[in-house]
């Protein structure tokens, strides 16, 4: 038996618009597509208030991070290059700095926040 879900996510990359971005670690960058999304997160602090986070993910097909010719998977610390803006991988309150997006694991999102320069 087919199953649609599976067939539609594979689908998505090719609806959802996608832009070529640069992947950053250590000293090499490499070029891959992208789809631009955000995600919000919550945490509590040690005074029990509660905060209120958003970060900019970015949707990756697994098999396009190669990095000195072996698929990788985010670290903490890499960066993304999306039209001159630098953005460092980082969990996002206290979680994992990425996740499959599906069960299916078509799609990585990568979690990262902004940085001050490139």
């Amino acid at each position: 038996m087919v199953d649609l879900i599976e067939t539609a996510l594979s689908a998505l990359p090719l609806l959802v618009p996608r832009r070529e971005v640069g992947y950053k670690r250590g000293g090499e960058t490499v070029t891959i597509n992208a789809t631009i999304a955000r995600s919000a997160y919550f945490w509590v602090d040690n005074n029990d208030v509660r905060h209120y986070g958003e970060g900019r993910d970015y949707l990756i097909k697994p098999a396009d991070l190669v990095i000195g010719g072996s698929i990788v998977e985010p670290v903490e610390g890499d960066q993304i290059v999306d039209e001159g803006n630098l953005y460092t991988v980082m969990a996002e309150g206290g979680g994992e700095v990425w996740r499959y997006e599906s069960r299916y694991h078509k799609l990585l999102r990568v979690h990262t926040k902004e940085s001050d320069d490139e």
